[in-house]
C-alpha cells in the first residue's frame, strides 16, 4: 500500500485535497482523509474520505474519459504530436480503472501524442450540480450532436453537457 494525497483538478474554487492508500497491486484507493474540501464539494458535508475519494475520481474518470472518446471519435479533428517523455506510457484506463490495451496504439506510442488540432478546443468545468459542461471549439454542430451521444451513452444522460 502507498499513502498519498490526491488534489483532483476537477475542483474549483480552491482545491479539495485528499489522503488515500493505493494497493499497488491491485490499484485500490482507499480514502484515509478529507484534508480539504474545495468550494464546490463543501456542500457534501456528510461525505465520509471514501465517499468524497469515490466522487472526485468519478468526475476525473468522466472528464478524461469524455476527452479520449472525442480524440478517438474525431480523428479528422486530431493530431499525432512528438513528446518527450512518453504521455501514456503504454497505459490507457477505461472508465472502470482497468486497461484497454487496444487503445493504446490509438492513443500514442511511447514518443507520440494525440491531440486536437491548433484550430480545435476541449474546454471543459464542472457546474453547481457537478455536470460536466464541454464546450468544443472548432466543431461543427453535427460534431457536437455525435459527441453528445457518445457522452449521454457512455456516462448517462445529463451528466456531460456539449456547447
Amino acid at each position: 500500500m502507498g499513502l498519498q494525497r490526491w488534489g483532483p483538478d476537477t475542483c474549483s474554487r480552491g482545491k479539495c485535497l485528499l489522503d488515500e492508500d493505493v494497493n499497488e497491486i491491485t490499484g485500490v484507493h482507499v480514502g484515509i482523509e478529507i484534508v480539504q474540501s474545495c468550494g464546490a464539494h463543501a456542500q457534501f458535508t456528510q461525505d465520509t474520505p471514501q465517499q468524497r475519494l469515490d466522487r472526485c475520481l468519478a468526475e476525473n474518470i468522466r472528464k478524461n474519459g469524455f476527452q479520449r472518446r472525442v480524440l478517438l471519435a474525431f480523428a479528422a479533428n486530431t493530431e499525432t504530436i512528438e513528446t518527450a517523455p512518453p504521455v501514456t506510457e503504454g497505459k490507457v484506463e477505461r472508465d472502470d480503472g482497468t486497461i484497454d490495451d487496444d487503445q493504446v496504439a490509438a492513443l500514442a506510442s511511447p514518443k507520440t501524442r494525440l491531440q486536437l488540432k491548433r484550430t480545435h478546443g476541449f474546454y471543459w468545468a464542472f457546474d453547481r450540480q457537478r455536470r460536466l459542461r464541454v464546450r468544443l471549439r472548432g466543431f461543427t454542430n453535427a460534431e457536437k450532436t455525435q459527441a453528445q451521444g457518445l457522452a449521454d451513452t457512455a456516462f448517462g444522460p445529463g451528466t456531460v453537457v456539449v456547447e
